[in-house]
């Protein structure tokens, strides 16, 4: 409270900046006046290999693999829509405060990660800043995202989500070890009909795809076809492979494909780039 939410806001209101940047994903179908949540979800196979060589280029790099994953997520969303400057949503849990350690509950707060993106820029120079604002944001992570929607609210369209429309988590594949000794409770999986997105796209990560647990993307369908988000997550599975093969290429180098644009985009931009 007081100065302490004052130095929070000021440092998320510098971060992000004086106007908030927009993904301007090329679609599908049109964005409605007002949001809509209905979604679905898209899940596919990223290899054991893969996230092993992940693991060890982002050791190389000193970073997390989860900067290294939200790195190649960028990029990919950079080569659409051609924005240099990206928001991500990052749920963090906030427990760091004392007394919540022993609680039941949810206790999740949402980060917004910015991130500014130039083609010639060498990927190993974009990971390591995007990992120090990574960390800069879980440094300040106390702040109530309401208090920004609140900041930005003049900004905000009721065609969109406040503050940004993608967002990355990274999920525990585990939950056994959560549960009391002796408790008597068993864990099994439970599936059942994905009929929601929060935000146009979120890229759902596992802390433990080494071991063969494997990613999801959630998407908005009244944006989004199915098949556009099946080449969009085989597209960055390809990044992530271009990206350890060889840190030292430029973003430029790393995003040289040509794609053809969707129905509504080329009705209005011929040579737009699409998922």
């Amino acid at each position: 409270e007081g100065e302490a939410l004052n130095k929070l806001k000021n440092y998320w209101t510098r971060h992000l900046g004086l106007r908030l940047p927009q993904v301007t994903l090329p679609l599908d179908h049109e964005r409605s006046e007002s949001r809509s949540m209905a979604g679905s979800r898209y899940n596919f196979d990223l290899s054991p290999e893969l996230a092993r060589k992940v693991s060890a280029a982002a050791a190389a790099q000193g970073v997390s693999s989860f900067s290294y994953y939200m790195a190649g997520f960028y990029a990919l969303l950079y080569k659409y829509s051609a924005d240099e400057q990206l928001v991500l949503g990052v749920p963090v849990a906030t427990r760091s405060q004392e007394g919540l350690e022993e609680q039941l509950g949810v206790f999740v707060n949402t980060l917004a990660i910015k991130a500014s993106l130039r083609a010639e820029q060498p990927l190993a120079d974009f990971l390591k800043q995007l990992e120090q604002d990574t960390r800069k944001g879980y440094e300040h992570q106390l702040l109530p995202f309401s208090e920004l929607v609140s900041h930005y609210a003049a900004q905000i369209n009721r065609s969109r989500n406040p503050i940004f429309d993608v967002a990355i988590n990274m999920l525990s594949a585990g939950g056994e070890e959560l549960l009391p000794a002796g408790a008597g409770f068993e864990i099994s999986d439970w599936e059942s009909g994905h009929q929601t997105s929060k935000f146009d796209l979120t890229l759902y990560l596992y802390d433990d795809m080494e071991a063969g647990a494997q990613p999801f993307i959630e998407y908005s369908t009244t944006l989004f076809e199915a098949a556009t988000i099946a080449r969009f997550a085989s597209r960055y599975l390809s990044l992530l492979e271009k990206m350890t093969a060889d840190d030292s290429q430029t973003l430029a180098s790393l995003l040289t494909e040509q794609i053809a644009a969707p129905t509504i985009q080329r009705r209005r931009r011929p040579a737009a780039a699409t998922l």
